[in-house]
């Protein structure tokens, strides 16, 4: 982890747009590769975990503002970070919130589906 990105959370979450500019120009090093966005990681950090989702007998952590973000899960119950990886949207696919992924393949031997991914 020595060349991941740094990140420093919000110190609230009615941040400015010119607050938030200036942590991201604090933590993105243009010497570092970037494969995910900061403000992706950022908004990760700052929502609210899908409670819905399986969690076995993980207790995700809670953030700096007491509520269990979208960065822990039951593979990632610590939030540790892997870049500006949401960890959320890694382990749980379909992801329930909007992405900006799109998929570029779909494999399986169930062809029934495929009108529907198209």
């Amino acid at each position: 982890n020595t060349q991941t990105q740094n990140y420093t959370s919000a110190n609230n979450l009615r941040e400015t747009r010119s607050q938030a500019n200036q942590r991201k120009n604090n933590n993105v090093d243009s010497n570092r590769a970037i494969h995910e966005p900061w403000q992706w990681y950022d908004k990760c950090y700052n929502r609210e975990r899908n409670a819905g989702l399986f969690a076995a007998d993980q207790l995700p952590r809670k953030n700096k503002f007491q509520y269990s973000a979208a960065i822990h899960t039951r593979q990632n119950p610590n939030g540790n970070r892997r870049g500006y990886e949401c960890p959320e949207e890694r382990d749980h696919y379909p992801y329930w919130h909007p992405t900006p992924w799109r998929d570029i393949a779909i494999l399986t031997d169930n062809t029934t589906m495929c009108s529907y991914h198209r």
